[in-house]
């Protein structure tokens, strides 16, 4: 009978430890909502199950309902909350039927905004880009951040408080070949972050825009079937001597959307390892 209820008394105590630490990390991070795009892999995979391991209630945006749904199971299956939307960004009809939904069910509470989706498309010269594809490029890259945003700043007004990432690229800072549109549209990103940043800093609300190197994603990572002598001719241009990996950039929207990050404001910081810092001699140089 004591063995009993030592054991009961042990669960109780561990599950009252375990949710009372998730309201100390919901009140801590602010927020209590995160709308994620692009979150059914790489970098927004990321970033959702580390927001829901820290009981933010996360709403999963991307294209593939499988992965999504996969995601989506996994988050609730560990004790997290989740709900997601399949929506094509490149689509307007489908984005603003999205934004509908999710109005009528899950945008009532204080929120973040992490526009992560991203589309690098061919990689041309600017001569050879065709107009459909910068068209595709900034559609996903900068209209439907802006669609977002548009939509969710006046429920961010109201509550007082509110956060928005950005997600760009260290070409958002440069210029690089046959990059052209990509590079436009992450410049363009940076400055739609900025705008809203200086617009909203008097009610609460954060912009930030960050800006990741080469992170080991299925889409970001140094491709290594281009060759040894490639992967190491870029891994030298990085001072750091290796890739980002997605819980770099996980760890740091975190602390953006925490009360610590309230004063940081309109910022573009780069995640890259020291790739636009300046010139690497001894390895190379990098971006200028």
């Amino acid at each position: 009978m004591v063995k009993l209820f030592s054991i009961v008394n042990f669960v109780f105590f561990d599950e009252l430890a375990d949710f009372l630490f998730k309201i100390a990390v919901k009140i801590i991070i602010m927020v209590q909502t995160a709308i994620i795009t692009g979150a059914s892999r790489g970098i927004g995979r990321k970033i959702a199950l580390q927001l829901a391991a820290e009981g933010i209630s996360v709403v999963l945006i991307a294209r593939n309902t499988a992965q999504l749904a996969n995601l989506c199971r996994e988050i609730n299956d560990a004790g997290g909350t989740a709900t997601y939307y399949t929506c094509d960004l490149n689509q307007p009809d489908e984005l603003v039927e999205c934004l509908k939904k999710m109005e009528s069910t899950v945008l009532n509470q204080p929120l973040a905004l992490i526009n992560n989706a991203g589309y690098g498309g061919p990689f041309t010269t600017v001569a050879d880009t065709d107009a459909g594809h910068w068209d595709t490029i900034f559609n996903i890259n900068v209209k439907a951040p802006f669609l977002f945003i548009k939509q969710l700043l006046p429920l961010m007004q109201a509550a007082g408080v509110g956060r928005i990432i950005n997600m760009g690229s260290v070409l958002g800072s440069a210029g690089a070949a046959y990059s052209g549109a990509y590079s436009a549209a992450k410049h363009a990103l940076a400055g739609l972050t900025r705008s809203v940043a200086i617009e909203n800093a008097d009610k609460g609300i954060t912009c930030n825009i960050i800006q990741p190197g080469f992170i080991d994603t299925e889409s970001g990572a140094i491709q290594t079937d281009a060759g040894t002598s490639y992967y190491n001719k870029i891994i030298t241009t990085i001072p750091a001597h290796r890739q980002g990996d997605v819980k770099d950039i996980a760890a740091l929207v975190s602390f953006l959307l925490s009360p610590g990050a309230a004063y940081v404001n309109g910022c573009t910081i780069n995640v890259d390892g020291g790739l636009t810092a300046g010139y690497n001699f001894v390895g190379g140089a990098t971006i200028s």
